[in-house]
Formats: C-alpha cells, sequence, structure tokens
C-alpha cells in the first residue's frame, strides 16, 4: 500500500514537472520533444513500486519470521520484532544522509562554479549591443573584394539609422563564435625545432568593431578606411598575445604573418582580450585583420544601440535587404541574449543537480526524523524508568539528540568519503572552483548535521514530556 502510494504521487509529480523540465532545457537537447508520460514510465514505476514492496517488505518479514519465542516474549511483543532490525533502519538512515551530503557538496560546487561563470569578464560590453549572422552564397561573393564592397555598403546604410550609435562586421562573435583558428609566426623569432608553430583565433573585422563592442585599445590604434586593399598589410593583436610573445617590449611595428605562406603584416595596435571560445575558456591569442584587406563571405553584424536594441531589428533587416534583398538575415538577438544563451546549458546542470540535491535532503531529514521518532517511542517504558530515578528534561533531551547525532555523524563520515571520490570527476563541469573546496566541504556537512539535529528537536522534546507512570505502564 505504501509503495503504490508513493508511486502514484509520484506520477503525479513527474507529470506536473515534465513540461517545465523541457521548458528550461537549453537548446539543442536531442530529443527533447519526445519527452512525456507514456507507456513506458507507467511500467517503469510500477516495477519500481513492486520491487520496493518486495525489498523493504521481505526483510523486516523475514527477520520477524527468524525471532525466538522466548525473547520475544521476554521484551515484550512487538519491540522484540522491531529491536531485531533497528541497526537496518540506522544503516539506511546513515546510507540517506551520505547520499544527501555527496549530492549536496556537487550541487554547491556547480552552483558556486556558475556564479563565477555569471561573473565572468567576456572582455565586452553587451549592453544596448544587437548582433546578427549574414550568410552570403559563395558563387555570388567568391572573391575578398566583393564580399569587402557589401560590408563597406552594409555599414554606411546601417551606420546612418537612427537610434544607431556605430556598426561593424567581424568573422567572429564572443562569448562562442569563431571561425577560424590559424598558426603564426613572427619575423625574426623562428619556431623552435620540434615544435608547432603557435595558433591563434583569427578574424576580419571593420574599424569601428572594438568600438562597438567596447574593447579597450591599449596600444596603438584601430583600423581605419586606409588599411584597405593594396595598401600595407596591418594586424592588431590582443593582450594574450602580447603578454606571451613581446613580453616586457612594445610589439607595435613587429611583423608577423599567418602561417608561413601568407605575406607579413605589420602590428599596429594591441586590445583587450575578448573571450571567443566561451565564458569558461582562457583567451586565446588573437590576431585582427581589416575586412578590406582580408574579407570572405560570411560575416556577423554588431550594432551599438543608443537606447533599446531590439527596436532596430526592422530596420537593420531592411538595411541589409536594400543592399541585397536576397541575403537571409538570421539568429538576430542582443549581446545579452547570447551571453544568456552560452550560460543556458552549465545554468540547467546546476538546476537539476540542486534539484536532487534538495530531494534527497528532504528525504535524509524524514528519514532521520523517522528512526529517531520510532525509536524514542520504542524506548518510551525506558524514559519513564529514567524519569522515575531522577532523570532531568535535559538529559533526556541530549539522549534523543545524541542519538541523531550520532546517526548524523555516521552518515557525514560517509557522504564526506564518497564525495572525495566522486568530486574530481566533476573537474571538467566546474569553473574557477576547485573539485575538492574544504570551505564548501566544510560548510555543508556543518549544514546537514544542523539539519539533522534539528529533524530529532520534535520527539526530543516528546520525551521529555513522558508522564513515569503512564510510561510504566506502556505495552
Amino acid at each position: 500500500v505504501l509503495a503504490g502510494l508513493g508511486a502514484g504521487f509520484g506520477l503525479l509529480l513527474a507529470y506536473g514537472t515534465a513540461r517545465l523540465f523541457v521548458a528550461l532545457s537549453p537548446e539543442g537537447v536531442p530529443r527533447l520533444g519526445e519527452v512525456n508520460m507514456d507507456g513506458g514510465v507507467l511500467g517503469f514505476t510500477l516495477a519500481v513500486g513492486v520491487l520496493s514492496s518486495l525489498c523493504f517488505g521481505l526483510a523486516p518479514a523475514w527477520q520477524a519470521f527468524k525471532l525466538d519465542l522466548n525473547d520475544t516474549l521476554k521484551q515484550g511483543g512487538m519491540r522484540g520484532v522491531a529491536s531485531s532490525y533497528g541497526r537496518l533502519r540506522s544503516l539506511l538512515v546513515v546510507a540517506e544522509l551520505g547520499l544527501a551530503l555527496m549530492l549536496l557538496i556537487g550541487a554547491t560546487l556547480m552552483l558556486s562554479s556558475f556564479l563565477r561563470l555569471n561573473r565572468v569578464n567576456a572582455g565586452f560590453d553587451p549592453q544596448r549591443l544587437l548582433t546578427a549572422e549574414i550568410s552570403m552564397p559563395d558563387f555570388r561573393y567568391s572573391t575578398g573584394a566583393q564580399a569587402g564592397n557589401f560590408y563597406h555598403e552594409l555599414l554606411n546604410r546601417v551606420g546612418a539609422l537612427p537610434g544607431v550609435e556605430s556598426a561593424a562586421v567581424a568573422s567572429g562573435l564572443p562569448p562562442n563564435l569563431m571561425q577560424i583558428q590559424d598558426t603564426f609566426t613572427i619575423q625574426e623569432r623562428p619556431t623552435p625545432t620540434g615544435e608547432d608553430d603557435p595558433i591563434a583565433d583569427f578574424l576580419f573585422i571593420s574599424p569601428d568593431y572594438f568600438r562597438s563592442l567596447g574593447v579597450p585599445v591599449l596600444r596603438g590604434r584601430t583600423f581605419s578606411d586606409a588599411d584597405r586593399d593594396g595598401a600595407p598589410l596591418t594586424v592588431i593583436i590582443n593582450q594574450t598575445l602580447a603578454r606571451r610573445f613581446f613580453p616586457g617590449e612594445d610589439p607595435v611595428g613587429k611583423l608577423l604573418r599567418q602561417n608561413r605562406s601568407n605575406p607579413w603584416m605589420q602590428i599596429v595596435g594591441v586590445v583587450g582580450d575578448v573571450r571567443y571560445a566561451g565564458l569558461d575558456a582562457i583567451p586565446d591569442p588573437s590576431l585582427y585583420v581589416p575586412y578590406q584587406q582580408h574579407a570572405w563571405a560570411g560575416a556577423y553584424l554588431v550594432v551599438r544601440a543608443r537606447q533599446g536594441a531590439l527596436a532596430l531589428v526592422p530596420s537593420v533587416r531592411n538595411a541589409v535587404w536594400s543592399v541585397d534583398k536576397d541575403l537571409p538575415v538570421t539568429d538576430v538577438m542582443t549581446a545579452e541574449q547570447r551571453m544568456d544563451q552560452s550560460l543556458s546549458t552549465p545554468r540547467f546542470r546546476t538546476l537539476l543537480v540542486s534539484v536532487f540535491a534538495l530531494l534527497a535532503l528532504l528525504l535524509a531529514a524524514i528519514g532521520t526524523y523517522g528512526v529517531v521518532g520510532y525509536s524514542t517511542a520504542q524506548r518510551t517504558r525506558e524514559m519513564g524508568i529514567r524519569v522515575a530515578l531522577g532523570a532531568g528534561k535535559m538529559e533526556i533531551f541530549r539522549l534523543v539528540v545524541g542519538q541523531a547525532l550520532a546517526l548524523s555523524l555516521a552518515g557525514t563520515a560517509v557522504g564526506l568519503a564518497g564525495a572525495l571520490a566522486l568530486t574530481r570527476f566533476m573537474k571538467n563541469l566546474l569553473f574557477g572552483v576547485k573539485p575538492v573546496d574544504p570551505m564548501i566541504f566544510g560548510a555543508v556537512s556543518v549544514f546537514l548535521l544542523i539539519l539533522a539535529l534539528v529533524a530529532s528537536l520534535i520527539p526530543a522534546r516528546r520525551a521529555t514530556k513522558v508522564d513515569p507512570l503512564v510510561a510504566l505502564r506502556y505495552e
């Protein structure tokens, strides 16, 4: 009966939360649309209910079957049956507490990691920034000059729109859109024998790209209309590349080239780091080149609005189509939406683990309360004798709470051992947090101990009110 009621309640709870689960899931989860309450779910629930009733019903029944009649009569009725498997109940509660602690530590680690990830500096200002992808067919824009002419005309029209502060195009966008990575070499600094050439993000950009994104220029200058086809080749590098390959010197004026087959380009500026491989990735070395010297078909449009960015969507679309009416303008969203989208997967993982941890914590608290309460009820006669012999309320209180404390300490020890063994496998899911964080381990352990003690307060308070006369006549 208990297993059936539990399974039925579980089905109702699952039915109510399935849609919420789908709604909160990030995009790209395979077969997400197939999540529903079907025959397979009902069959699984029925199997769990049957197995639960068999496993947890047969164990005490078998213990009762094996009882010695004389011992049972001496202990008084069902108290003999209860005492025979009291240790098993305690072991189950210890296991519950241990598993709850493991889940709670994992959830706290992921929550701490997510909060750090949410505060990470992406290297640009996403406010009032509209972004869109412009897909261009290769057969119509087969040369860099054709693509460059299109971008030039597009930027002129978008930049003239009311409410636009600045506009730019680029072949990549933060926080996780990067098309090309390539090797590079620095003049008069040959790569050591046996080592591969270093790799950097490679982007073409328009002159107002850094201004539109709010990326600081640390040294030198940005690109201008003078950096066009036929002019000396120029390049801008990020702070990571400058720090790693030009330590203690000014890189402006130095020469480098993309892989070993391209001409040399002069470094004209150094800009701040921007994260193109995700918010949880360390910024890679980056090379920026002017679009009029290195453009190709397909880019991202970036528009800095004076006020609301989404209000510019219709006029920006029309500006693109006024240059080429057949080009699709896709993936239109604000930079803040892109940032939120990049956090959707870690947010969802953290939410799931946190929900599981809270459920486990609730079950552990209920289990502790149940075992301590049941054990206290079984010891009512003992409590009455203790009170009759002069035991005070605080002694009775400490006796009951001490039992809960012993269970919670054992569960905490089991949970800490399990967490130490398993959290190391979470390393790839964490950002800025060590898998074994002493502060988190300690704080969660203390929290679980307090919760277990709170769960024992009601049975302990009830025990202090035992009437010795009533207790001595118990059973």
